[in-house]
C-alpha cells in the first residue's frame, strides 16, 4: 500500500509495455490557457527517493492496428539501474553502439550521409523526466480530467528549471497529493528554433515546448486522490523497472536490425563441418635400382644486375588504424527562456 509523502522535497538522489492512456501528451495552448495538475509524491514497493522518475530511454514510433505508439526501452546508462548493473552499462548497450558506430559513419562522410544521420538521431539515448499527476483540468482534450495521468519532460534544461521552481515553492506551501495543496500550471507552445543561423546550412523549425510553468494562488483539498486510487495507479512498475540485456537485444533485433520474425527450421541449415574426411590411400613405391648420378658441371657464377627498375615493384601497404569507440552520444538541447512564470494569472 502506498503512503503519502508529507516532507520538504530536495533532490539529493538522482533518479510489459505501457498502456497509452496512462501517458497525456501536452499540446500547444492559446495564452491563458494551462493545463491545470496536482502534483503526486508517494512511496511504494520500491527503493524510489523523489516524486518523479529520471531516465535514459531509446525509443521509436511504431503502428499496431492502425494505432501509432512509441516503443520503450530504458537504456542501462540511467543512474538508478547503472548502479546496480553487472557489467559496464556503456558496453553492454548494443543500441548505443549502434547509434555511436552510425554517429562515427556521419562524421567520416563530412556529415554527408543522411542515413547515418538519421539512425543516429533515431536511437540515441535521450533523458526522459516522467512525472505523475492527477489531471484538474485538460484545455485539449477533457476526457482527462478527474483521471490519474503522467506526463513528461524530455527536456533536462527545462526538467531543471522545474525542479528548481517546485524546490523553492514547496519550502513556504503544500504542492503535492490531496490536502491543502496549490494546482501546478503549465502551458507549451510552438517554438521556432534555428540551427546553423547565418551559415549556407542554416535551418529553421518548430518544435513543441514547455513555454510557461507555475502555481495556482489558493490552495485546496481535492478528494479523489486517495490512498486507495493510488493504489490502483501503476506508476512504478510501469516507469521505473530495470531493463535487461536480453530487453535490449530484443529491441537491437527488431528494430535496429529489422530481423524478419519467425521461426528457424534448424534442419535446414546446412552443416558443413559434419561430412568425415577420408584417408588418402597409401600406395608404397616400387623397388627401382640405384643410378650413380652424373658428375655436375661447375658453373661460374655471375653477379645480378644490381639495376632494378622501382617503377616495376608494387608496393604493399597494411592498414594499421585503430577501431574507433565513440563515447555515448549526450543531447544538447537548446536553452529555452520560461523565466515569465504566469504572471498574468494573479498568483
Amino acid at each position: 500500500m502506498c503512503t503519502f509523502v508529507e516532507q520538504k522535497l530536495t533532490f539529493n538522489t538522482a533518479t510489459e509495455e505501457k498502456p497509452v492512456n496512462y501517458e497525456i501528451y501536452l499540446k500547444p495552448t492559446p495564452e491563458k490557457e494551462y493545463y491545470r495538475f496536482r502534483l503526486l509524491w508517494f512511496n511504494d514497493s520500491t527503493d524510489r527517493k523523489t516524486p518523479f522518475v529520471e531516465r535514459f530511454i531509446h525509443s521509436i514510433w511504431t503502428e499496431d492496428g492502425g494505432k501509432r505508439f512509441t516503443y520503450d526501452v530504458v537504456c542501462p546508462t540511467t543512474p538508478y539501474i547503472k548502479k546496480t548493473w553487472a557489467g559496464n552499462a556503456y558496453d553492454d548497450c548494443p543500441i548505443c553502439r549502434f547509434a555511436n558506430n552510425n554517429f562515427i559513419m556521419l562524421k567520416e562522410s563530412n556529415f554527408k550521409d543522411t542515413a547515418a544521420r538519421d539512425k543516429h538521431k533515431t536511437f540515441k539515448r535521450r533523458f526522459q523526466a516522467v512525472i505523475p499527476v492527477y489531471v484538474v483540468s485538460d484545455p485539449v482534450y477533457d476526457a482527462n480530467n478527474g483521471k490519474f495521468k503522467v506526463f513528461a519532460i524530455n527536456d533536462k534544461e527545462i526538467f531543471d528549471k522545474f525542479k528548481t521552481l517546485i524546490i523553492e515553492r514547496n519550502n513556504n506551501q503544500k504542492i503535492f497529493n490531496s490536502e491543502n495543496a496549490l494546482d501546478f500550471l503549465v502551458r507549451v507552445d510552438n517554438v521556432q528554433k534555428v540551427l546553423g543561423e547565418g551559415t549556407d546550412r542554416e535551418l529553421r523549425y518548430n518544435k513543441k515546448e514547455i513555454v510557461q510553468m507555475g502555481f495556482s494562488s489558493k490552495p485546496y483539498d481535492i478528494p479523489a486522490i486517495t490512498k486507495t486510487a493510488i493504489d490502483q495507479f501503476p506508476f512504478a512498475s510501469l516507469y521505473y523497472y530495470n531493463t535487461t540485456l536480453d530487453d535490449l537485444k530484443s529491441f537491437y533485433k527488431d528494430h535496429c536490425l529489422h530481423a524478419v520474425k519467425d521461426d528457424v527450421d534448424d534442419t535446414a541449415i546446412a552443416d558443413i563441418a559434419s561430412t568425415p574426411k577420408t584417408e588418402p590411400e597409401v600406395v608404397k613405391p616400387k623397388a627401382t635400382t640405384e643410378v650413380k648420378p652424373k658428375a655436375v658441371e661447375k658453373i661460374k657464377q655471375t653477379t645480378p644486375d644490381a639495376s632494378i627498375d622501382e617503377d616495376l615493384v608494387e608496393s604493399i601497404t597494411t592498414s594499421d588504424e585503430p577501431e574507433v569507440d565513440a563515447p555515448v552520444e549526450k543531447s544538447n538541447d537548446d536553452s529555452i527562456n520560461i523565466d515569465d512564470l504566469l504572471t498574468d494569472i494573479g498568483f
